[in-house]
């Protein structure tokens, strides 16, 4: 997978890259344990910069 994220995504950006993520890691069931592992190691970081992205809007 390839992410282009940095500190200047938008928050739309990342929401979008959040949706992509999921939905590769939920078609991903016939692809090998490493393989859905990285997927939601991604998913995992993706989600953390857009919660960080959000709290520092309230900020």
């Amino acid at each position: 997978m390839n992410v282009n994220i940095d500190a200047h995504s938008s928050i739309a950006e990342l929401e979008e890259s959040v949706f992509r993520c999921k939905h590769m890691f939920l078609a991903a069931s016939d692809k090998s344990e490493s393989q859905r592992q990285k997927l939601m190691d991604v998913l995992i970081e993706l989600r953390r910069f857009l919660h960080n992205a959000k709290v520092g809007i309230l900020d």
